[in-house]
Formats: structure tokens, sequence, C-alpha cells
């Protein structure tokens, strides 16, 4: 089976993923390609990979026969390194950002429209202090300076705990995004690729609607 991954999957959640499939299926070989969500998209639809899992969202160009569903809702969380005003604040409001820095993914990332979009909802304007291809360049330049970065939380957990970054909740959890599962209508699903899915629905049970008679 062939998986694409947008970069925050690909790193941190597939991997698990692959290797507790492979627990239960040792004879069956996972290949994982990451990539923004336009690559993973184009992936599907061109047959180059069975299925993609993105954060990334869909545009209305998007072709119908390109199919998903939601697979859960994950907090975007503001995180700051030692040096910076918030390491020990509890709670910040929206308008609190408004004079922040902040590091980002590069420009043409879905992540990247998304918070640009999100801060705009929120009379934001972003003063970028840096962008990244690489969510670990992202957290090691938020943890050596006095920039904000909004990461999904299951990326800076392990540094959480580590203290090496500090994750600073935001009155009325503006933000959030959606982890996906999407796939080509038109091409019937392998007994693997049905067995992937099947896989996933014990995490992620709401998955169990893509294993309907096709």
């Amino acid at each position: 089976i062939s998986l694409g991954a947008t970069p925050g999957i690909g790193v941190y959640l597939a991997p698990l993923w692959v290797q507790g499939f492979r627990a239960r299926f040792p004879h069956l070989t996972v290949a994982l390609n990451t990539g923004v969500t336009a690559q993973v998209v184009g992936d599907v639809l061109n047959h180059r990979v069975d299925l993609g899992i993105i954060e990334g969202e869909l545009d209305d160009l998007t072709p119908p026969r390109l199919e998903h569903l939601i697979m859960s809702q994950v907090e975007q969380q503001i995180v700051v390194g030692s040096k910076h005003p918030f390491w020990q604040t509890q709670q910040i409001t929206p308008a609190d950002l408004r004079a922040q820095s902040f590091i980002t993914r590069q420009q043409n990332s879905q992540s990247r429209i998304w918070l640009e979009r999100t801060l705009k909802r929120l009379n934001i304007e972003p003063l970028i202090g840096a962008e990244f291809d690489n969510l670990e360049s992202i957290k090691r330049a938020v943890a050596a300076g006095t920039c904000v970065a909004v990461l999904p939380a299951y990326v800076v957990q392990n540094e959480i705990d580590a203290r090496t970054l500090h994750a600073v909740p935001v009155a009325g959890r503006p933000f959030v995004r959606e982890i996906k599962l999407v796939w080509d209508r038109d091409v019937r699903f392998s007994p693997i690729v049905r067995a992937f899915i099947n896989f996933l629905t014990t995490d992620y049970p709401s998955l169990s609607a893509a294993l309907k008679p096709q």
C-alpha cells in the first residue's frame, strides 16, 4: 500500500500507524510519501498513492471524485520558548498575538494559507519573522528565540513534556484544523487498502464509512 501525507502527519503520526499495521500484517510493505496538501491530493488523483492523509483544507476547485472523511479535529497550539514573555503565561486572548512575530511554514503550504486566513478573521496582521518548510526547524527556532509558532498538539507534545517549549492556550480556541483521509472514488480499494482503513478505524471510527461497498 502506498500513502501520501502532509508533513506533520508524515513525521509524527503515520510512522506509528505504519508500524502498528505491519505488526498485524508483517508480510506487507507500506510506502509513505510526504508533501504539501496539493501534492498529496495530486498524487491521489493521479494514482501515484492509494490514500492521502492531510491536515490541509480542500478548496472549491477539488474534483468531485476526490472523496474525504474527517478523521479528527486537532487543536493548533501557540508555542513559545523560554525567552518569550509568554513563557509563564497560562492563557492569552487573540488580541495578545497582534504584536507577536511568527515563525511559519512556507507560503505555498496549506498550513500557511490557513494560518493567515485565521489570523485575518481575528483582525491580526502577522509579522513573519521566518518561514521554514520543516517543522523541526520551526520548533528549534521558536525554542531558541522570542517568536511564536502555531503548531498541532501532536507535533509539540514531546517538547512541551521536556520543557523546551511552552503551549499557551488561547481563549475561545480559535486555532483548530481537521485531519482527513482522501481517496479517488473512481478507484476500487484493494483488499490491502481496505485492511489499512479498517486498522485505522480503531482510533478513528468515522473511517468505517469508507468501507461501505464500492
